[in-house]
């Protein structure tokens, strides 16, 4: 069964084109596939919610904000600990203070002129003193959060994937500054991309005249993956391990 708009995620934008055409085609044609467990959210999820807590109302974030849900096995809970001790460390200077009405939370973006819905992770969007964001990323201290201070994109890395916030670099991060777009207006944004089991940081500031270009980069991918989707023959390979449309694939009947 499909729904009225796709769900095109920064990992299909970045393994689109080498994926196998009829998985690709599936999920551009909205189609419901079968129901796999994705059992990182068990402590991304909390992790995330800790952080928001932790930064409730402007200011430096506290290790006290971090519980674990009771239900992590020992190596989640590991995992979870490590996490938390580090987002502390890792953002120890960076005052700042949570905000959530920017609509991009939960739910994947509808986006109907391009006739999908735009997925990924947000994880934390925060706003931090006002100050000057320069080009090389650095942010000056001092004021209020408010209309003049800065916006940050704070996404977290768990799993040991390259470190990036350049959205030339990162499907990630292009696509969640699309979506953030119209919240933040014309205003900088700062994004910070974090390993924070491995307390690695980069960082990049995206400004408002960069969106068309980014947008642009998003149409001539989306193009690229509906070329190949328009000829769905299946291409049976490691794709198979996690599809979610393997079970009347026609390759595999015999």
């Amino acid at each position: 069964m499909a729904t009225d708009l796709p769900t095109v995620s920064p990992y299909l934008l970045d393994r689109g084109p080498t994926m196998c055409r009829r998985r690709l085609a599936g999920v551009l044609g909205g189609r419901q596939p079968s129901y796999r467990p994705f059992n990182r959210w068990r402590v991304r999820d909390p992790l995330v919610a800790g952080a928001e807590d932790a930064q409730a109302v402007l200011g430096l974030p506290r290790i006290s904000a971090f519980v674990a849900p009771a239900q992590l096995v020992h190596e989640e809970r590991a995992v979870f600990d490590q996490a938390a001790q580090g987002y502390v460390a890792s953002f120890s200077e960076s005052p700042a203070e949570v905000a959530l009405d920017h609509g991009c939370h939960h739910l994947p973006t509808k986006d109907r002129r391009r006739g999908v819905r735009l997925g990924g992770t947000i994880d934390l969007v925060l706003q931090r003193p006002g100050g000057t964001v320069g080009s090389g990323g650095t942010v000056g201290s001092g004021g209020t959060v408010g209309s003049g201070g800065t916006v940050e994109l704070r996404q977290l890395e768990l799993w040991r994937r390259p470190v990036a916030a350049d959205p030339n670099r990162s499907w990630a991060v292009l696509v969640a500054a699309l979506r953030l777009a119209p919240w933040v207006a014309r205003r900088p944004l700062l994004v910070v991309h974090a390993d924070v089991l491995q307390r690695r940081i980069r960082r990049h500031v995206i400004q408002a005249s960069e969106h068309e270009h980014l947008g642009g980069r998003l149409d001539d991918r989306l193009a690229l993956l509906r070329r190949r989707a328009a000829d769905p023959v299946p291409e049976p390979g490691s794709d198979c391990a996690i599809c979610g449309f393997i079970a009347d694939c026609p390759a595999l009947r015999n």
